[in-house]
């Protein structure tokens, strides 16, 4: 029995995050986002109870867990869930999706709105651009499974 009708390694779990990413690309939006983290984060749990991963993508998780982008992913999905963190390597102080006129990239979103950016600020103040921290997980990942995952 399965209980995650579709997808069934995580390779098609990769496959997804990196659709999602194209979603973002298309157009920024908070649904889009929420989506994105949320698998870009729960990839490390595929790969962690997945029997036919190689133990080799096992063991090499604990350090893409410790990248920036994961941990970013891994604050946005469970405080998306909890609400609250309770543990101690926090990293996301805040973040906002601001949808106003000037906002988001040229020639994106509708007519006199703009897109909306999604902006993360860091607990060490660092403000960064959530469309950024999405491509450079995606990567993260891409390298994951080139070097681990057949």
């Amino acid at each position: 029995m399965t209980q995650h009708p579709g997808l069934m390694t995580p390779r098609d779990l990769f496959a997804k995050l990196q659709r999602e990413l194209g979603n973002l690309e298309s157009a920024v939006s908070a649904d889009a986002y929420f989506d994105f983290v949320i698998t870009a984060y729960h990839l490390c749990d595929w790969i962690k109870n997945d029997s036919a991963a190689p133990a080799s993508a096992r063991s090499a998780l604990a350090a893409l867990r410790k990248q920036l982008p994961v941990k970013i992913c891994r604050d946005l999905a469970n405080g998306s869930k909890h609400f609250t963190l309770d543990y101690a390597d926090v990293v996301v102080a805040d973040a906002t999706c601001v949808a106003a006129y000037g906002s988001g990239r040229f020639g994106k979103g509708a007519y006199g709105v703009g897109e909306p950016t999604i902006r993360i600020t860091l607990a060490d103040g660092a403000v960064l651009d959530g469309l950024s921290v999405a491509r450079d997980a995606v990567q993260l990942w891409d390298q994951f499974f080139s070097s681990h995952v057949p």
